[in-house]
């Protein structure tokens, strides 16, 4: 049996010795090829083996006769220069032709010299960036896992372990972002070491490509039963190997983004619950001053402007699900391909590429970097809102600082724009920036505009109209006006607007507090507010605030 396929002694995943079982099958299909004949000779165990190898006396075949490989581009190279179309196909550094010349019948001379004696060494990679994935190479032959480690490191980064036992500590000491095994190894198999990674939640999404010269389709079922991702065949080739590791990356990086964006989306949420919280202690604490009446409008002017963003992000995570169900199944469907029946190869191919196009794989791998970038859009939309709530929300104590009146008319603007568009008021902000900064309390003072602007809206509402804000330097103070074109106020209430408690809007929409507290705040800043309205005309107010020296607020 020495000379069939795959024949080996110790037959078990987890056998001592190394080997294919493939060379002496090889050696007999070689001689054979030259017309000759290969037999082996023993007395028994212990007492040597002899090896004949007889060939017939010839002439040497013609260079037409020796092309044996053809390029992807359709050349015929003979076998002399088959290493120099690998190197073409792959499209690597070419290694030194001396040094890899009859690698193997020089290995065979000298087995047992170290496999860096015999090449010289393969030709160092290029340094791939810090940032690169990650590939664990676990191989216990070393001649392959030299050769994986230069194939696999022209783009990733490697880590090696010569068995399934070193393989095992070094997932658990760092997660990479794939794990490229054999399944035959000593100590723990490839296929133990993927039951043990599959069956852990923290390990069981590494992506795990089986590597073995078993090609029978029960190995395979057992492999991906385990839960492997792919299984690739000895002899494989090399483009294919690159083709696999590269597609199942792409899909581990995705997953990890996917999971990076959903705890910055849990964590905007947390910071938006925080800020809620906040604000409705300001609430709280500011009954007094109707602060609590507020509360209501800005959570209302939250949760329209959130939804949109939100939204977005949920749908374009939903989409990149699907997307990344369609990579898999054609993925899955390479897999599939028995890569050692070249007569079905191209046949297979051809419904690969048949179901690449059904499920749009080119436009779905393109689709997943810009569905990220919607998620990205709609998070940092949310993480500006949440800072704009928290600034308008302020500490629960009174702070005095400087204030930036810019950032806190747009931000109530922002905050209860809504209110204005159901009452259909077109709204236009207009400030000259930049403007000086204001000693003060930004919390108060954006509970004066916040006050003012609800007022406006209040008026047009029912008959909509236009409501401007403006905001300039008047001298030494920063004049700020709410401008509408409403039904105006009645004479003999302009004299009563700000009294405490005085209100002309119907029974329960109001305390008749606001511009009383407004007006108070606006004091003691310093400042003046009054109002200018004419019946069937509109109504201004304006606000003036004293500012010292030239300062610009950031």
């Amino acid at each position: 049996r020495i000379f069939d396929r795959f024949a080996q002694v110790d037959t078990s995943s987890t056998r001592r010795h190394d080997g294919t079982g493939i060379g002496l099958a090889l050696v007999r299909e070689l001689v054979e090829l030259h017309g000759g004949r290969v037999w082996a000779e023993s007395e028994g165990t212990g007492r040597g083996t002899q090896m004949h190898v007889v060939l017939p006396e010839g002439e040497a075949d013609s260079e037409a006769e020796e092309e044996v490989i053809q390029t992807s581009s359709g050349e015929s190279v003979a076998l002399g220069n088959s290493l120099a179309a690998m190197v073409s196909e792959m499209a690597i550094d070419e290694p030194d032709p001396i040094a890899m010349r009859n690698v193997e019948l020089e290995r065979s001379v000298r087995h047992s010299e170290p496999l860096d004696e015999v090449l010289g060494g393969l030709p160092e990679g290029p340094n791939v960036d810090a940032a690169a994935a990650e590939v664990l190479i676990v191989e216990d032959n070393p001649d392959m896992r030299k050769l994986l480690t230069f194939l696999i490191g022209k783009e990733f980064r490697v880590r090696v372990a010569r068995n399934g036992r070193e393989g095992l500590e070094l997932v658990r000491e760092s997660l990479p972002d794939l794990v490229l095994t054999d399944v035959m190894m000593p100590e723990m198999s490839g296929a133990e070491l993927c039951r043990i990674l599959k069956a852990d939640s923290a390990t069981r999404q590494v992506p795990v490509v089986l590597v073995t010269s078993k090609a029978e389709r029960e190995m395979k079922i057992e492999g991906l039963e385990l839960g492997a991702d792919d299984y690739v065949t000895k002899p494989f080739h090399p483009r294919e190997l690159m083709a696999r590791v590269r597609s199942l990356v792409k899909l581990q990086q995705a997953s990890k983004e996917l999971d990076r964006k959903n705890v910055a989306l849990e964590s905007a949420n947390a910071e938006l619950r925080a800020a809620l919280e906040e604000l409705h202690e300001a609430g709280v604490q500011l009954v007094k001053s109707e602060r609590l009446a507020a509360v209501g409008e800005i959570a209302a002017g939250v949760a329209h402007e959130i939804n949109n963003p939100m939204n977005f992000a949920i749908n374009a995570l939903r989409t990149m699900g699907d997307y990344v169900g369609d990579v898999s199944t054609v993925t899955k469907a390479l897999a599939d391909i028995d890569w050692t029946r070249p007569a079905t190869v191209k046949e297979r191919m051809q419904e690969v590429d048949k179901l690449r196009e059904t499920c749009d794989f080119d436009e779905a791998t393109a689709a997943l970097g810009e569905l990220l970038e919607i998620v990205t859009a709609g998070l940092d939309r949310t993480q500006r809102l949440v800072g704009d709530l928290r600034g308008f929300a302020g500490p629960g104590d009174s702070v005095v600082a400087d204030v930036d009146i810019a950032r806190g008319l747009r931000t109530t603007v922002q905050l209860i724009g809504h209110a204005a568009r159901d009452a259909n008021v077109e709204v236009r902000v207009d400030i000259a920036e930049p403007l000086p900064a204001v000693a003060g309390d930004a919390r108060a003072l954006n509970q004066v505009f916040l006050n003012l602007f609800k007022n406006a809206t209040a008026a047009l509402e029912g008959q909509g109209g236009r409501l401007d804000v403006t905001a300039a330097v008047r001298g030494d103070r920063i004049l700020v006006e709410f401008r509408d074109d409403g039904p105006g106020i009645a004479e003999g209430d302009l004299a009563r607007v700000f009294e405490p408690f005085f209100t002309t809007k119907e029974a329960g929409r109001g305390t008749g507090l606001g511009l009383s507290i407004s007006r108070r705040i606006v004091d003691e800043h310093g400042g003046d507010l009054e109002l200018v309205s004419e019946e069937g005309v509109g109504s201004t107010f304006r606000v003036t605030l004293p500012y010292e020296g030239d300062s610009v607020a950031a």
